[in-house]
């Protein structure tokens, strides 16, 4: 299946290190998609979305590149970014991958290893890397609330969204907690 989310969509937000594996890259990255973005989109828009991306994870029709990608839209009367599905993939990413990454703390922010090295360096407290969730989780929300505002506004476009009148109401948000 092909990944919509990039290392160089996550890098807009947080530097990744240039040997960080990319196998480990691309399984986070269709973890986050399969499951966050699908639960997010429901199954008949995601399913609309996955089958319009190319071998590449970009989408090929104008309504999906606007999902993904992001657009200026208009909500009672003023114009309003959406920031695309990007955002929310990517901080979904950094917080699976600081979870379940194997992660050290430097001066300039956090590095992985695939040798000996970490021997000198201090591992992420349990702590700081809850503080640091909870801070990923209120951006998440964010971009969460932007996509279904963005949806249910452009209800037309995506036929298949069921947020507008069917499983959920149209205005009902998640609250994701840590």
């Amino acid at each position: 299946m092909a990944v919509i989310l990039k290392q160089s969509d996550v890098e807009v937000y947080r530097n990744i290190s240039n040997n960080f594996d990319q196998d480990k890259f691309d399984a986070f990255a269709l973890e986050v998609q399969e499951t966050t973005l699908r639960e997010l989109l429901r199954d008949p828009l995601y399913y609309q979305l996955v089958n319009d991306l190319d071998g590449n994870g970009d989408p090929q029709t104008q309504r999906f590149i606007d999902l993904v990608n992001g657009k200026a839209y208009t909500y009672d009367n003023e114009t309003i970014q959406y920031y695309g599905l990007k955002p929310y993939l990517a901080y979904h990413w950094l917080a699976l991958n600081l979870r379940e990454g194997d992660y050290f703390a430097a001066d300039y922010g956090n590095i992985q290893f695939s040798s000996n090295e970490q021997d000198n360096m201090t591992k992420i407290t349990d702590e700081r890397i809850d503080r640091i969730n909870s801070g990923y989780y209120k951006k998440i929300t964010s971009y969460r609330n932007n996509i279904v505002q963005y949806l249910n506004e452009e209800d037309g476009t995506y036929p298949e969204w069921e947020g507008r009148s069917g499983n959920k109401p149209k205005d009902s948000f998640n609250i994701l907690t840590t």
